[in-house]
């Protein structure tokens, strides 16, 4: 067999540590030449984690649109309002029109003995359109009038009509007949089947008013999801920066030992491999250092994003100086999923979801029915040589005219249309009954692994503490041999390696903890309130006018606050849409319709220039 002596096999190790340790040096001289120091940009601007998300409540841009899109949902129900709006009908024409009574026979016939007679008359010749034989008329008509329908579906039209009539009808007193002619009268037609009721003509506002509620949940839930994430973010550069401060320590640690190392080989008391390991040791702790650095600036750049910044462009470097520190959180399964119920933004917006399917589902019931539509009108009319004396008729009622009657209208094949769209709403009723259910089973789910992780996470966190101690005292302990020259470099370094490592790894469980947390608030809807940031309709209404205007109402601004949570509320969530009072027989805000409406006050407001609220920087000196 051959055997390698041991001389041989430590050259064979020595020259291996040299090639590794050159090429670490130089990667770590080429990612060192390219920063230095732990700052990337000259201006540094230290966060507290309430300051920040202070920033971020105010100019993150996504929230800005979903408050935007809310203030649209809302815009659009009050347009729906508009169908029962009166609307003032107003026509006017022209006739000229020539029509035969008779066949040609008798117009022919007609008209010679009509010229016998003035003949024998004396009388001159008749002309040629002869009444009764040919009618001619040039007319005037003028007509106006106010309609409306009611929720009821009743169609209302109140109006008059009013003409000047030329004829060839011979009067008792003219060949001609001349005149004026009006008409005042009221109809009403008002659905029997098909059409009638609160179902079939409300549908599309209550659908619009559902929407707008859509539409703020999902507010909600986007201001949910961007706390959640910018204080992750924060957390998470704080880690960043944690990392890159054991790092540097570990670079200075090493550089230590290689000094030394290097010191004892030039006296002769310490080996070639010793200052070889050390200067290995060095490089690679220097390559980490570089994507610390690199991981911090993703870190910051993140952060600043969630406020609309970006660091490179005005050169400021942000540092989070608020510590991850967990805590024991109560939690109730229980009454977290009732909270969740009550206050979880997807698990409210399947339920208002289900109310438009429910809405949908009775307007196609409706418009199964037979079209069946009861019609009445009542007119006085009046006739006079001039306007005046036509409406004294008018006014006299003199004249009266009245007409009832039954309009039917049925399908003839069978309704296909309403028959497939009945059958389409509730399959729809189901499919949303389905994706409440299922949203339910995930909340418990959900409530259930988020509690568990975060009992985990926190026991981890306090389980690492008692390692980073050990490791701790470790490397001190080989750092007082090292120095009586009892341990090699080597040691020390793996020591210094399982602390860094133990360090990283309970910071990482502390932000696990925050992150455990963070999800458990967002299941349960409850995130917004511990940050008394949770709105309501009214302060949405009156934050979307500052917004639109460039201008930010002290009343209507979220204060963020930063929460100390020891246990998870179960209260009842802010009052939403549907909760508001309505006019009992119609579902309507009539007084919307009002001066003192919010688009009202809004118009009437001073306008200032708008323009988009972002971050600018203002609160560095």
């Amino acid at each position: 067999m051959l055997s390698i002596s041991t001389p041989v096999r430590s050259g064979i190790r020595t020259f291996l540590l040299g090639l590794i340790t050159i090429h670490l040096l130089s990667i770590a001289i080429w990612a060192q030449s390219t920063d230095e120091g732990g700052f990337l940009y000259p201006v540094q601007d230290q966060l507290t984690l309430q300051e920040y998300m202070q920033r971020v409540v105010d100019f993150n841009e996504s929230v800005q649109g979903r408050v935007l899109g809310f203030q649209a949902a809302r815009s659009q129900r009050k347009a729906e309002m508009g169908q029962f709006e009166p609307a003032f009908v107003a026509s006017g024409e022209y006739v000229d029109r020539r029509q035969p009574n008779d066949d040609i026979q008798q117009r022919t016939s007609g008209y010679a003995e009509a010229a016998v007679q003035a003949a024998f008359n004396g009388d001159p010749a008749p002309p040629r359109d002869l009444y009764p034989y040919i009618f001619e008329e040039r007319n005037w008509r003028y007509s106006s009038a106010i309609e409306m329908t009611t929720p009821l579906g009743t169609r209302f039209r109140l109006g008059a009509t009013g003409g000047e009539l030329f004829n060839n009808v011979p009067s008792t007193q003219n060949s001609q007949q001349e005149g004026f002619v009006t008409s005042l009268g009221l109809t009403v037609e008002q659905p029997l089947l098909k059409g009638m009721g609160f179902a079939a003509n409300l549908a599309s506002l209550r659908l619009a008013a559902r929407q707008s509620e859509i539409a703020f949940q999902e507010y909600r839930r986007e201001l949910m999801q961007v706390v959640a994430q910018a204080e992750l973010a924060y957390w998470e550069l704080y880690y960043a920066q944690e990392e890159l401060t054991l790092s540097q320590e570990s670079v200075a640690l090493a550089q230590t030992l290689v000094d030394d190392s290097t010191t004892s080989f030039e006296s002769g008391r310490g080996s070639r491999l010793d200052v070889l390991e050390a200067e290995a040791g060095l490089a690679l702790r220097k390559s980490r250092e570089r994507s610390s650095f690199q991981r911090r600036v993703e870190a910051m750049n993140k952060l600043a994003a969630f406020f609309g910044d970006v660091p490179r462009y005005r050169q400021v470097d942000y540092t989070a100086i608020d510590e991850p520190v967990s805590q024991p959180v109560k939690t109730s399964f229980n009454n977290g999923i009732q909270t969740a119920m009550k206050m979880n933004p997807d698990f409210l917006r399947a339920k208002i979801q289900k109310e438009q399917e429910k809405i949908r589902m009775k307007y196609a019931k409706n418009q199964r029915l037979p079209e069946l539509n009861l019609t009445a009108s009542y007119a006085a009319s009046g006739h006079g040589n001039d306007w005046d004396t036509s409406y004294t008729d008018v006014e006299n009622n003199d004249f009266p005219t009245w007409t009832v009657g039954l309009v039917l209208r049925l399908p003839l094949w069978g309704d296909v249309r309403g028959r497939n769209e009945l059958r389409a709403s509730r399959l729809r009723m189901m499919q949303a009954e389905r994706a409440e259910s299922n949203l339910m089973t995930q909340l418990r789910v959900g409530r259930d692994s988020s509690e568990q992780r975060l009992k985990t996470n926190f026991m981890t966190a306090r389980s690492l503490e008692s390692v980073v101690e050990f490791r701790t005292n470790l490397l001190e302990t080989r750092m007082e041999s090292r120095d009586v020259g009892r341990m090699d470099a080597r040691s020390v370094l793996e020591a210094e390696q399982e602390l860094f490592v133990a360090r990283l790894e309970q910071l990482q469980s502390e932000v696990e903890c925050q992150r455990a947390l963070l999800e458990l608030q967002l299941i349960s809807g409850s995130l917004l309130q511990v940050r008394g940031i949770e709105t309501s309709l009214e302060d949405l209404e009156y934050q979307t006018r500052s917004l639109q205007q460039g201008t930010k109402l002290p009343s209507a601004g979220l204060v963020y606050t930063a929460p100390e949570i020891v246990r998870l509320p179960a209260e009842e969530p802010v009052s939403f849409e549907e909760d508001m009072p309505r006019a009992p027989w119609m579902g309507i805000e009539w007084q919307n319709f009002g001066t003192n409406s919010p688009s009202t006050i809004l118009n009437n407001e001073d306008t200032q220039k708008r323009t988009p609220r972002r971050f600018d920087g203002s609160h560095i000196n």
